[in-house]
Formats: C-alpha cells, sequence, structure tokens
C-alpha cells in the first residue's frame, strides 16, 4: 500500500508569505533577480579584511529583502541586520555572510511564483509596469493571510510497461503514452533515449513514484468569483492569476522536498520532476485514481467533482518521480 503523508500546512523552501517582500523589493530595484545571482559567490570572496569589507558594502543594499524572508535559520548566527558585520570576529563574520548567501538563495527559489505571474498576466521586458506592481502589492497584502497551502503524497512502487504506469498495490493503473514516455525517459529505463523523443518500454521497469495532491485553499478563488460577479474584471484576473500561480508554486515546493528528502528510491537518479494530471494525452478522469489512493478530502479538504475537477478549484495533482541530471 502507499506510504501516506500529509503536510498541512505546506510551507517548505517556498513560502508564500514571503511573495509581499519580494514583490515591493523588486518594484524598488528592477535588476533585484539578476543581482541577487552574485550574493553566493560573497562568502568566497571575504577571506580577507578588505574583501569583508568589499562584500558587506555590496550586500547592504539586500539586507531589508532577506532579513524579512521567513526561512529556517541557525540562531547562533548573528542577525543579518547586524549594525556592523564587519566588526565581527572572522569565523563569525564568515557565518554571517553565509547566512546572506543562503538568504538570497531563498528568495530566488521563489522566482517561480513570479515567472508563473508575467505568464498568466502577460507583462513584457525585465519587470511588470508601475500599474501591475502597485495592484498587485495591494492584492497581495490583502490575500495572503489567508493563503492556506497544504498537500499529501502517497509514495507506491510502480512499473512501467508500454502505455502504462501500473501500481499493483493499489490496484491503479494510470494510462497514456506521454505520461510513461515522461517517466521512463526521466528514469533514463531507455538511456539512449532523450526526453523529446519516442520512448518505448519494451520490458516493465519499476521505479518509485509519489502520487500528489496540493491546493492553496478556496478563499482567492471566492474572492474571483465575488469580483468578476460585480464586473471588476481586472481585479478578477489578478486573484485568479494569484491562486494559479500559488497552487503551482506550491506543487514545486512540495516537488523540492521529494528531492530534498530522498523520499523516493531513486535507482541513481537524483532531480525530482512532476507530472500533473490531464498532462497530455493522460485522461483527466484518472484523477478518481489518485483520489482513491490519497483520499485528499478527508486529509486536506480537496474533493473531486462529477467532471473529475478538484474543489478547491486551485489545487494541482499528479505524479513525482526522478531523473538523473544532464
Amino acid at each position: 500500500m502507499a506510504e501516506i503523508r500529509v503536510y498541512n500546512p505546506l510551507r517548505d523552501t517556498i513560502r508564500p508569505e514571503n511573495y509581499i517582500h519580494i514583490w515591493r523589493a523588486w518594484s524598488e530595484r528592477h535588476t533585484l533577480w539578476a543581482d541577487l545571482m552574485r550574493l553566493p559567490q560573497f562568502p568566497a570572496m571575504a577571506a580577507s579584511l578588505s574583501g569583508r569589507i568589499m562584500v558587506a558594502n555590496a550586500v547592504k543594499p539586500f539586507l531589508p529583502l532577506l532579513a524579512s524572508i521567513a526561512r529556517v535559520r541557525d540562531t547562533t548566527i548573528p542577525p543579518l541586520d547586524h549594525p556592523n558585520p564587519t566588526g565581527l570576529p572572522q569565523a563569525q563574520f564568515q557565518r554571517w555572510i553565509e547566512d546572506v548567501a543562503a538568504a538570497s538563495l531563498a528568495v530566488r527559489a521563489h522566482r517561480p511564483f513570479f515567472n508563473e505571474l508575467r505568464s498568466r498576466t502577460g507583462w513584457k521586458g525585465p519587470a511588470p509596469d508601475p500599474g501591475l506592481f502597485k495592484n498587485m502589492l495591494e492584492l497581495l497584502v490583502e490575500t495572503t493571510p489567508s493563503f492556506e497551502p497544504r498537500g499529501m503524497i502517497g509514495v507506491v512502487d510502480a512499473e512501467l510497461f508500454g502505455n502504462e504506469v501500473r501500481m499493483a498495490s493499489e490496484g491503479r493503473v494510470f494510462h497514456g503514452a506521454n505520461i510513461v514516455k515522461f517517466f521512463a525517459a526521466a528514469a533514463k529505463a531507455n538511456p539512449d533515449d532523450e526526453y523529446d523523443v519516442d520512448v518505448a518500454v519494451a520490458s516493465a521497469y519499476q521505479m518509485q513514484i509519489a502520487v500528489y495532491v496540493v491546493t492553496m485553499g478556496a478563499h482567492v478563488e471566492e474572492l474571483a468569483r465575488e469580483a468578476g460577479e460585480r464586473k471588476e474584471g481586472y481585479r478578477a484576473l489578478l486573484l485568479d492569476a494569484i491562486g494559479s500561480c500559488v497552487a503551482d508554486t506550491v506543487a514545486l515546493d512540495l516537488t523540492i522536498m521529494v528531492e530534498r528528502d530522498g523520499i523516493l528510491r531513486s535507482n541513481g537518479a537524483c532531480v525530482a520532476r512532476k507530472l500533473s494530471v490531464g498532462y497530455g494525452d493522460w485522461p483527466l478522469e484518472e484523477q478518481r485514481d489518485i483520489f482513491a489512493i490519497l483520499n485528499p478530502e478527508k486529509n486536506i479538504g480537496v474533493s473531486l467533482n462529477e467532471a473529475c475537477l478538484m474543489m478547491p478549484e486551485k489545487s494541482v495533482s499528479g505524479l513525482i518521480g526522478m531523473k538523473r541530471k544532464g
């Protein structure tokens, strides 16, 4: 039977409460993402006193954002907003600058949310226009306290063969050449094949797969529906975009956790990849099989209607497997 794990709330690497701080900082510094790319290099540059001073000065503009980010950290490290980090002993300064770099990586982990917003709201260039910054900030401030990200997985021994992903212990079979191709290529069942070519699994291939369901809750979609009823089209559009982007990012957060914690037996694979129900030729009706394995209505409050659509609507389900790097 599936090994079930429930995460309620689900705030692991990517935390929705950070969106407001990042969005506000980005509106004030449009080169934010490019600038953050440099910060992980700073610990290696800070071996000498002159290097410490240079790095501390370079980091200073980012400290308000980095200090505001909710994340797991060692409380014995000097705080990011330390009034005079260059005055710390060398060992303490090194730990401080390593924490700065870790905080910058925590910010960058949230970028998929903003990339999703870009695709759903259609802005061009490196950053949104001032109007979108303003409106989105107001909505994030309004809605973020109501986000309820939660999710669950069931780890299952599976078998790939033909056009089927078979889960004998659950009595379930998922159908579709696309999903078999995705997981067979990901696991390198056919090591000479690439992801973007046809993959035929000539003999049964064993692997572990995580069946998952995540949701960000129902409040934002209710606000979007109310805005639509009031003919507030722009507000409804932005709220709907926020809800969809948070749900997709929660699914990514779960995938990161599966990879980092080594939840799946991986046959030498090391990078987690997810696939959502309805992708390609994967029938949406097989959502029922995922719900039969996980019972997400009981565990995280996500139900399935007769059309195989999830409620709350801002929910995502599918399968997670592993692949090798490169």
